[in-house]
């Protein structure tokens, strides 16, 4: 059983009430749905979110004229001065975006960005891992090689956390 800073895996919990980052991933891949039986009330970012995967779904295309916006809108100073709840807010939106559109190169820039994140802080830490093993387990549940995209960032906080 791997351990960081006490907490096992397990215990990587987000505020916003995941309790793994599986149940975190199972959230992503239900924006665009249709509207399922959950009782809480979604904020303006989940609505963001599922009418983000509805309207990329039906437009495929569209793809291609957004990830210009959306790539520019994150480089490093972004990404460490972003709090944990800025974290997951990225991280669902790059899962939604991986899930929609392209299952290779937004894995593989998100996990470029997350790495510039400075991972003094637990919490922050734990959205980091969070993200990296819900894209991940997203590669995996297509049936996709993690080994290109996830593998590297993985590799790289595993000797972080050794260290």
């Amino acid at each position: 059983e791997f351990h960081s800073t006490g907490n096992t895996l397990d215990g990587f919990t987000a505020q916003s009430g995941h309790s793994n980052c599986q149940s975190w991933l199972q959230d992503c891949l239900a924006y665009g749905q249709s509207p399922s039986s959950d009782t809480r009330d979604p904020d303006s970012f989940q609505l963001f979110l599922s009418l983000l995967a509805c309207q990329l779904k039906k437009q495929p295309s569209l793809w291609t004229q957004l990830k210009g916006r959306f790539f520019s809108r994150f480089n490093r100073r972004r990404m460490q001065e972003l709090n944990c709840t800025g974290l997951e807010r990225f991280g669902s939106l790059f899962l939604v975006l991986s899930n929609c559109c392209d299952l290779h190169d937004v894995p593989r820039h998100m996990c470029r960005l997350v790495m510039q994140v400075p991972i003094t802080e637990v919490p922050r830490q734990q959205v980091v891992w969070r993200a990296l093993f819900a894209s991940a387990l997203l590669l995996d549940k297509r049936k996709e090689s993690i080994s290109t995209t996830i593998l590297p960032s993985l590799e790289s906080l595993f000797k972080t956390a050794v260290e």
